[in-house]
Protein backbone atom coordinates (compact mmCIF):
# COMPACT_ATOMS: atom_id res chain seq x y z
CA UNK A 1 0.00 0.00 0.00
CA UNK A 2 1.45 3.36 -0.99
CA UNK A 3 -0.06 6.69 0.04
CA UNK A 4 1.05 10.13 -1.17
CA UNK A 5 -0.03 13.42 0.42
CA UNK A 6 1.24 16.94 0.82
CA UNK A 7 3.64 17.49 3.68
CA UNK A 8 1.34 20.13 5.10
CA UNK A 9 0.07 17.65 7.64
CA UNK A 10 1.72 14.40 8.72
CA UNK A 11 1.03 12.77 12.01
CA UNK A 12 1.53 9.34 13.47
CA UNK A 13 -1.61 8.05 15.11
CA UNK A 14 -1.80 6.76 18.66
CA UNK A 15 -2.15 3.05 19.37
CA UNK A 16 -5.54 3.33 20.97
CA UNK A 17 -7.75 5.03 18.41
CA UNK A 18 -8.29 5.38 14.69
CA UNK A 19 -8.66 8.82 13.10
CA UNK A 20 -12.11 9.49 11.73
CA UNK A 21 -10.57 11.69 9.03
CA UNK A 22 -8.79 8.76 7.40
CA UNK A 23 -10.59 6.25 5.22
CA UNK A 24 -10.50 2.47 5.61
CA UNK A 25 -8.50 2.29 2.38
CA UNK A 26 -5.56 3.73 4.34
CA UNK A 27 -5.43 0.78 6.73
CA UNK A 28 -3.79 -2.62 6.28
CA UNK A 29 -4.83 -6.02 7.55
CA UNK A 30 -2.13 -7.62 9.70
CA UNK A 31 -1.72 -11.36 10.40
CA UNK A 32 -0.05 -12.62 13.60
CA UNK A 33 0.33 -16.01 15.30
CA UNK A 34 0.13 -17.17 18.91
CA UNK A 35 0.29 -20.36 20.91
CA UNK A 36 -2.04 -19.19 23.67
CA UNK A 37 -4.35 -16.79 21.81
CA UNK A 38 -3.14 -13.89 23.99
CA UNK A 39 0.48 -13.12 23.14
CA UNK A 40 1.00 -12.70 19.41
CA UNK A 41 4.22 -12.54 17.39
CA UNK A 42 5.38 -13.08 13.81
CA UNK A 43 3.17 -10.33 12.42
CA UNK A 44 3.12 -9.88 8.65
CA UNK A 45 1.12 -7.84 6.16
CA UNK A 46 -1.97 -9.83 5.17
CA UNK A 47 -3.58 -7.34 2.78
CA UNK A 48 -3.25 -3.61 2.26
CA UNK A 49 -6.16 -1.18 1.83
CA UNK A 50 -8.64 -3.45 3.62
CA UNK A 51 -10.66 -3.92 6.80
CA UNK A 52 -13.32 -5.89 8.71
CA UNK A 53 -11.73 -9.35 8.38
CA UNK A 54 -13.25 -12.73 9.22
CA UNK A 55 -11.98 -16.32 9.00
CA UNK A 56 -13.26 -19.86 8.89
CA UNK A 57 -11.84 -23.32 8.19
CA UNK A 58 -13.65 -26.15 6.42
CA UNK A 59 -13.39 -29.86 7.22
CA UNK A 60 -10.55 -30.33 4.72
CA UNK A 61 -8.39 -27.73 6.45
CA UNK A 62 -8.85 -24.94 3.90
CA UNK A 63 -8.76 -21.48 5.46
CA UNK A 64 -10.99 -18.72 4.11
CA UNK A 65 -10.74 -15.04 4.99
CA UNK A 66 -13.32 -12.49 3.84
CA UNK A 67 -12.84 -8.76 4.28
CA UNK A 68 -13.78 -5.35 2.93
CA UNK A 69 -11.40 -4.47 0.09
CA UNK A 70 -10.41 -1.09 -1.39
CA UNK A 71 -8.10 -1.86 -4.33
CA UNK A 72 -6.86 0.72 -6.80
CA UNK A 73 -8.15 2.56 -8.69
CA UNK A 74 -10.04 4.76 -6.25
CA UNK A 75 -13.80 4.17 -6.71
CA UNK A 76 -12.98 1.49 -9.31
CA UNK A 77 -15.13 -1.59 -10.07
CA UNK A 78 -13.97 -3.54 -6.98
CA UNK A 79 -13.63 -0.57 -4.63
CA UNK A 80 -15.35 -1.24 -1.28
CA UNK A 81 -16.18 -4.82 -2.22
CA UNK A 82 -16.14 -8.00 -0.16
CA UNK A 83 -13.16 -10.12 -1.17
CA UNK A 84 -11.87 -13.55 -0.14
CA UNK A 85 -8.41 -15.06 0.21
CA UNK A 86 -7.84 -18.82 0.62
CA UNK A 87 -4.97 -20.70 2.27
CA UNK A 88 -4.19 -24.38 1.73
CA UNK A 89 -1.25 -24.49 4.17
CA UNK A 90 -2.69 -23.34 7.51
CA UNK A 91 -2.22 -19.64 6.80
CA UNK A 92 1.44 -19.71 5.75
CA UNK A 93 0.52 -18.47 2.28
CA UNK A 94 -2.70 -17.03 0.85
CA UNK A 95 -4.21 -16.64 -2.59
CA UNK A 96 -4.68 -13.25 -4.16
CA UNK A 97 -7.94 -11.53 -3.13
CA UNK A 98 -11.01 -12.35 -5.21
CA UNK A 99 -14.21 -10.26 -5.03
CA UNK A 100 -17.14 -12.48 -4.09
CA UNK A 101 -19.81 -13.24 -6.67
CA UNK A 102 -23.31 -13.03 -5.20
CA UNK A 103 -26.13 -14.58 -7.25
CA UNK A 104 -29.78 -13.55 -6.83
CA UNK A 105 -28.83 -10.56 -4.71
CA UNK A 106 -31.73 -8.05 -4.57
CA UNK A 107 -31.00 -5.26 -7.03
CA UNK A 108 -32.32 -2.56 -4.69
CA UNK A 109 -30.19 -3.59 -1.70
CA UNK A 110 -27.10 -1.73 -0.56
CA UNK A 111 -23.87 -3.45 -1.50
CA UNK A 112 -22.80 -6.11 1.05
CA UNK A 113 -20.35 -5.10 3.78
CA UNK A 114 -19.04 -6.40 7.14
CA UNK A 115 -18.60 -10.04 6.02
CA UNK A 116 -18.53 -13.00 8.40
CA UNK A 117 -17.77 -16.56 7.22
CA UNK A 118 -19.00 -19.83 8.74
CA UNK A 119 -17.98 -23.29 7.52
CA UNK A 120 -21.06 -25.52 7.73
CA UNK A 121 -20.97 -29.19 8.80
CA UNK A 122 -22.05 -30.35 5.33
CA UNK A 123 -19.12 -28.67 3.60
CA UNK A 124 -20.78 -25.45 2.41
CA UNK A 125 -19.57 -21.97 3.31
CA UNK A 126 -22.12 -19.42 4.50
CA UNK A 127 -21.33 -15.72 4.41
CA UNK A 128 -23.23 -13.29 6.64
CA UNK A 129 -23.08 -9.58 5.86
CA UNK A 130 -24.73 -6.22 6.46
CA UNK A 131 -27.12 -4.90 3.81
CA UNK A 132 -30.71 -3.89 3.25
CA UNK A 133 -33.14 -1.93 1.07
CA UNK A 134 -32.99 1.86 0.72
CA UNK A 135 -34.27 3.98 3.55
CA UNK A 136 -33.47 5.07 7.07
CA UNK A 137 -32.42 2.40 9.60
CA UNK A 138 -32.97 -0.49 7.21
CA UNK A 139 -29.63 -2.30 7.53
CA UNK A 140 -29.75 -5.83 8.91
CA UNK A 141 -27.82 -9.07 8.64
CA UNK A 142 -28.36 -11.24 5.55
CA UNK A 143 -26.65 -14.36 4.25
CA UNK A 144 -25.63 -16.33 1.18
CA UNK A 145 -24.32 -19.85 0.71
CA UNK A 146 -21.67 -21.40 -1.53
CA UNK A 147 -19.09 -24.15 -1.82
CA UNK A 148 -15.83 -22.49 -2.91
CA UNK A 149 -15.74 -19.42 -0.67
CA UNK A 150 -16.04 -17.03 -3.61
CA UNK A 151 -19.34 -17.78 -5.38
CA UNK A 152 -22.51 -17.54 -3.32
CA UNK A 153 -26.29 -17.66 -3.74
CA UNK A 154 -28.34 -15.18 -1.74
CA UNK A 155 -30.61 -16.72 0.91
CA UNK A 156 -33.98 -15.02 1.13
CA UNK A 157 -35.05 -13.22 4.28
CA UNK A 158 -33.22 -11.30 6.95
CA UNK A 159 -31.18 -13.18 9.53
CA UNK A 160 -31.30 -10.46 12.20
CA UNK A 161 -32.65 -6.91 12.36
CA UNK A 162 -34.07 -4.38 14.78
CA UNK A 163 -36.99 -2.06 14.08
CA UNK A 164 -35.92 1.56 13.82
CA UNK A 165 -32.16 0.99 13.91
CA UNK A 166 -29.34 -0.40 11.81
CA UNK A 167 -27.63 -3.66 12.76
CA UNK A 168 -24.08 -3.85 11.42
CA UNK A 169 -20.80 -5.67 12.11
CA UNK A 170 -22.27 -9.16 12.64
CA UNK A 171 -20.26 -12.04 14.07
CA UNK A 172 -21.48 -15.64 13.73
CA UNK A 173 -20.08 -19.04 14.68
CA UNK A 174 -21.27 -22.54 15.65
CA UNK A 175 -20.84 -23.54 19.29
CA UNK A 176 -22.21 -26.82 20.63
CA UNK A 177 -24.41 -27.33 17.56
CA UNK A 178 -25.95 -23.87 17.96
CA UNK A 179 -25.33 -20.82 15.80
CA UNK A 180 -24.45 -17.79 17.89
CA UNK A 181 -24.89 -14.29 16.46
CA UNK A 182 -23.67 -10.98 17.89
CA UNK A 183 -23.64 -7.40 16.65
CA UNK A 184 -22.79 -4.20 18.55
CA UNK A 185 -25.79 -2.21 19.78
CA UNK A 186 -24.07 1.13 19.30
CA UNK A 187 -21.48 2.75 21.54
CA UNK A 188 -19.11 0.31 23.31
CA UNK A 189 -20.91 0.69 26.65
CA UNK A 190 -24.19 -0.35 25.00
CA UNK A 191 -22.89 -3.90 24.59
CA UNK A 192 -24.07 -6.28 21.90
CA UNK A 193 -27.15 -8.03 20.61
CA UNK A 194 -27.05 -11.80 20.99
CA UNK A 195 -29.20 -14.32 19.10
CA UNK A 196 -29.13 -18.09 18.59
CA UNK A 197 -30.29 -20.48 15.88
CA UNK A 198 -30.33 -24.19 15.12
CA UNK A 199 -30.03 -23.75 11.33
CA UNK A 200 -28.16 -20.46 10.93
CA UNK A 201 -31.14 -18.90 9.15
CA UNK A 202 -33.80 -18.31 11.79
CA UNK A 203 -32.37 -16.55 14.82
CA UNK A 204 -34.06 -15.92 18.16
CA UNK A 205 -32.84 -12.99 20.21
CA UNK A 206 -31.64 -13.76 23.74
CA UNK A 207 -30.28 -11.53 26.50
CA UNK A 208 -27.97 -8.74 25.35
CA UNK A 209 -24.28 -8.85 26.23
CA UNK A 210 -23.23 -6.07 28.60
CA UNK A 211 -20.06 -4.02 28.14
CA UNK A 212 -18.31 -0.80 29.13
CA UNK A 213 -16.85 2.22 27.35
CA UNK A 214 -13.45 0.54 26.83
CA UNK A 215 -14.60 -2.68 25.17
CA UNK A 216 -16.32 -2.62 21.79
CA UNK A 217 -18.06 -5.81 20.68
CA UNK A 218 -16.92 -5.37 17.10
CA UNK A 219 -14.90 -8.38 16.07
CA UNK A 220 -15.36 -12.13 15.68
CA UNK A 221 -16.01 -15.31 17.65
CA UNK A 222 -13.95 -18.48 17.94
CA UNK A 223 -14.61 -21.85 19.54
CA UNK A 224 -11.70 -22.94 21.75
CA UNK A 225 -12.14 -26.33 23.42
CA UNK A 226 -15.18 -26.00 25.70
CA UNK A 227 -15.44 -22.21 25.44
CA UNK A 228 -16.88 -19.71 23.02
CA UNK A 229 -14.63 -16.66 22.79
CA UNK A 230 -15.36 -13.23 21.36
CA UNK A 231 -12.35 -11.18 20.25
CA UNK A 232 -13.01 -7.43 20.16
CA UNK A 233 -11.32 -4.05 20.18
CA UNK A 234 -11.49 -0.73 22.01
CA UNK A 235 -9.26 0.77 24.66
CA UNK A 236 -5.53 0.34 24.34
CA UNK A 237 -5.43 -3.33 23.37
CA UNK A 238 -7.61 -5.90 21.65
CA UNK A 239 -9.22 -8.41 24.00
CA UNK A 240 -11.39 -11.50 24.34
CA UNK A 241 -14.16 -12.64 26.65
CA UNK A 242 -15.22 -16.29 26.99
CA UNK A 243 -18.39 -18.17 27.85
CA UNK A 244 -19.15 -21.81 28.46
CA UNK A 245 -22.91 -21.53 28.11
CA UNK A 246 -23.47 -18.45 25.93
CA UNK A 247 -24.99 -16.53 28.82
CA UNK A 248 -22.27 -15.63 31.33
CA UNK A 249 -19.13 -14.03 29.90
CA UNK A 250 -15.72 -13.93 31.59
CA UNK A 251 -13.75 -10.78 32.49
CA UNK A 252 -11.85 -9.24 29.60
CA UNK A 253 -8.45 -10.74 28.77
CA UNK A 254 -6.30 -8.24 26.88
CA UNK A 255 -3.94 -9.17 24.06
CA UNK A 256 -0.50 -7.69 23.46
CA UNK A 257 -1.68 -5.94 20.27
CA UNK A 258 -3.56 -2.76 19.44
CA UNK A 259 -5.90 -2.66 16.47
CA UNK A 260 -9.47 -3.25 15.38
CA UNK A 261 -11.92 -5.85 14.08
CA UNK A 262 -9.92 -8.93 15.14
CA UNK A 263 -10.66 -12.26 13.46
CA UNK A 264 -9.11 -15.40 14.92
CA UNK A 265 -8.99 -19.11 14.31
CA UNK A 266 -7.19 -21.96 16.04
CA UNK A 267 -5.52 -24.52 13.80
CA UNK A 268 -5.95 -27.95 15.45
CA UNK A 269 -2.66 -28.98 17.01
CA UNK A 270 -1.01 -25.75 15.92
CA UNK A 271 -1.10 -21.99 16.50
CA UNK A 272 -3.82 -19.40 16.65
CA UNK A 273 -3.96 -17.10 13.62
CA UNK A 274 -5.18 -13.54 14.16
CA UNK A 275 -6.02 -11.06 11.40
CA UNK A 276 -6.88 -7.53 12.42
CA UNK A 277 -7.16 -4.00 11.06
CA UNK A 278 -3.96 -2.05 11.67
CA UNK A 279 -3.81 1.68 12.33
CA UNK A 280 -3.64 4.26 9.56
CA UNK A 281 -0.28 5.93 9.62
CA UNK A 282 -0.56 8.99 7.40
CA UNK A 283 -3.07 11.80 7.10
CA UNK A 284 -2.73 14.73 4.73
CA UNK A 285 -4.46 17.62 3.06
CA UNK A 286 -3.85 17.27 -0.66
CA UNK A 287 -2.35 14.76 -3.03
CA UNK A 288 0.95 15.34 -4.78
CA UNK A 289 2.94 13.44 -7.35
CA UNK A 290 3.55 9.89 -6.16
CA UNK A 291 7.09 8.84 -5.36
CA UNK A 292 7.17 5.57 -7.29
CA UNK A 293 10.87 4.84 -7.70
CA UNK A 294 11.84 4.07 -4.12
CA UNK A 295 13.34 0.65 -3.50
CA UNK A 296 13.90 -0.66 0.03
CA UNK A 297 16.02 -3.77 0.51
CA UNK A 298 16.67 -6.37 1.80
CA UNK A 299 13.21 -7.49 2.85
CA UNK A 300 13.13 -9.27 5.26
CA UNK A 301 16.04 -7.49 6.96
CA UNK A 302 18.26 -8.28 9.93
CA UNK A 303 20.20 -5.11 10.79
CA UNK A 304 20.48 -2.57 7.97
CA UNK A 305 17.94 -1.22 5.45
CA UNK A 306 19.12 0.22 2.14
CA UNK A 307 17.11 2.85 0.27
CA UNK A 308 17.67 3.51 -3.42
CA UNK A 309 15.88 4.63 -6.56
CA UNK A 310 15.29 8.27 -5.61
CA UNK A 311 17.16 11.42 -6.49
CA UNK A 312 18.08 13.01 -3.19
CA UNK A 313 18.62 16.77 -3.21
CA UNK A 314 19.48 17.63 0.38
CA UNK A 315 18.18 15.40 3.16
CA UNK A 316 14.93 13.46 3.32
CA UNK A 317 13.27 12.46 6.56
CA UNK A 318 12.47 8.84 7.42
CA UNK A 319 10.24 7.39 10.15
CA UNK A 320 9.86 3.75 11.21
CA UNK A 321 6.73 2.49 12.95
CA UNK A 322 5.92 -0.86 14.52
CA UNK A 323 2.73 -2.79 13.83
CA UNK A 324 0.85 -0.83 16.48
CA UNK A 325 1.65 2.49 14.82
CA UNK A 326 4.25 3.53 17.40
CA UNK A 327 7.15 5.65 16.18
CA UNK A 328 10.30 3.72 17.06
CA UNK A 329 12.97 5.43 14.94
CA UNK A 330 13.41 8.52 12.78
CA UNK A 331 16.22 10.40 11.10
CA UNK A 332 17.48 11.68 7.75
CA UNK A 333 18.91 10.17 4.59
CA UNK A 334 21.24 11.92 2.15
CA UNK A 335 22.90 11.04 -1.13
CA UNK A 336 25.94 9.81 0.80
CA UNK A 337 23.98 8.16 3.58
CA UNK A 338 21.24 5.92 2.24
CA UNK A 339 21.39 3.16 4.85
CA UNK A 340 19.35 2.83 8.04
CA UNK A 341 20.87 0.93 10.95
CA UNK A 342 17.78 -0.47 12.64
CA UNK A 343 17.36 0.32 16.31
CA UNK A 344 14.44 -2.08 16.73
CA UNK A 345 15.44 -5.67 17.42
CA UNK A 346 11.82 -6.81 17.63
CA UNK A 347 10.98 -9.28 14.89
CA UNK A 348 7.88 -8.63 12.85
CA UNK A 349 6.27 -6.19 10.48
CA UNK A 350 7.43 -2.56 10.41
CA UNK A 351 6.60 0.45 8.27
CA UNK A 352 9.08 2.86 6.70
CA UNK A 353 7.80 6.34 5.78
CA UNK A 354 9.93 8.62 3.61
CA UNK A 355 9.30 12.34 3.05
CA UNK A 356 10.79 13.07 -0.38
CA UNK A 357 10.69 16.14 -2.56
CA UNK A 358 7.92 14.41 -4.54
CA UNK A 359 5.73 13.58 -1.55
CA UNK A 360 5.42 10.71 0.89
CA UNK A 361 6.11 7.04 0.34
CA UNK A 362 5.56 4.13 2.69
CA UNK A 363 6.85 0.56 2.51
CA UNK A 364 6.27 -2.42 4.80
CA UNK A 365 9.27 -4.54 5.71
CA UNK A 366 9.92 -7.54 7.93
CA UNK A 367 12.55 -7.53 10.68
CA UNK A 368 14.21 -10.85 11.52
CA UNK A 369 15.58 -11.87 14.89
Amino acid sequence: MKITTSILLLFLLSTSTFSQSTGPWQRPLIQCISQDGINFTGCTLFQDSSGVPSMTMDSSGRLFSAFQWFPDPFQGPHWDSVAVKISLDSGQTWSLPQPIVLHNFPSNFQRPFDPTLVALPGGDIRIYFSSGPPGMNTIGTYSAIGTDGVHYTFEQGVRFSQVGRNCIDPAVTIFRDTFHYTSPKGAPQDGAFHAVSTDGLNFSQVADISSDAQHNWTGNMMVDSLALKFYGSGGQYMWFSATGNGNVWSPYQHLNLSGGDPAIIKIPGRNHILIYTGPPVISGLSEVKQADNIIVYPNPVLNTLHVSGISISGAIKFSILDINGRLIQHGFLTENKNEIALMSKSAGLHLLILETEHGLSQTYFQVLN
